[in-house]
């Protein structure tokens, strides 16, 4: 990692007071060309409610292929789909290519969005293994209806899930989805929120979503901030989470 530390000012008046911004840029090193990068678990969670019958759910099913063409045989995913029940149609495991696309075409719509049924089944999946990039992939088109249902509570799940290492993306399908949930979960669980307002849209967020995770470097980095006894710490500008530490943050 290359870390950098930019003053806002080179000099300052002695005996006097002065706040001055400082910025710190860590920057990861360039993901590797070859197959040396680490090994993904994926859980791609798909909503299958009545909502997405049709084209959407079509789209959807494409998007999940399109992801399972492009994972490496030693990266792992599971595979669950969920309306007002959830089902694991796939544990986590090492891609069998074959055998998901033809699970994945098997999917069809239902009833009800039990969401946080799906999203914490896919938890579960990834919870069976403790290293490696673990991300929960969850593809909804409606508001959660079934299950938990508090945007508060999930968004604090989704929190204290990526405290432990396993993130969240979010794909919000359509003009009724819940955006604010979605967004929100998804910046609490570290990971991404798009919004696919037509089908024509979705190719391109999981192309983006899966250039993303094939050039993870780094996950949960922490940075420390110590000053002197000269150097009181005002505030941290920016929106990722800070706690304090013994003389600083």
């Amino acid at each position: 990692m290359d870390v950098q530390v930019r003053m806002e000012h080179g000099l300052l008046a002695v005996e006097s007071e002065h706040e001055v911004h400082v910025m710190v840029a860590v920057t990861a090193p360039a993901a590797p060309l070859d197959d040396t990068r680490p090994p993904l678990r994926v859980a791609l969670v798909i909503d299958r409610s009545g909502s997405m019958d049709g084209e959407k759910l079509e789209v959807v099913k494409r998007c999940a292929a399109f992801l399972v063409d492009r994972l490496q045989p030693r990266d792992e995913l599971a595979l669950v789909a969920y309306d007002d029940t959830v089902n694991l149609l796939a544990p986590l495991a090492p891609v069998d290519a074959g055998r998901l696309q033809e699970i994945i075409a098997g999917v069809e719509s239902g009833g009800m969005t039990n969401l946080s049924g799906g999203w914490l089944k896919g938890v579960e999946e990834l919870r069976r293994c403790n290293d490696g990039n673990r991300r929960v992939l969850l593809l909804t088109d409606g508001q959660a209806n079934e299950g938990i249902t508090d945007p508060e509570q999930l968004v604090q799940l989704a929190g204290g899930q990526a405290g432990d290492g396993i993130t969240t993306t979010t794909l919000g399908f359509g003009d009724g989805f819940s955006e604010e949930l979605l967004t929100a979960m998804a910046d609490a669980g570290r990971g991404a929120g798009y919004f696919i307002a037509s089908t024509e849209d979705a190719p391109a967020a999981f192309a983006a979503e899966f250039s993303d995770l094939v050039a993870l470097m780094a996950q949960n980095v922490s940075v420390e901030i110590r000053p002197t006894d000269a150097v009181q710490l005002v505030a941290v500008l920016n929106d990722h989470p800070s706690v304090a530490v013994a003389d600083g943050v």
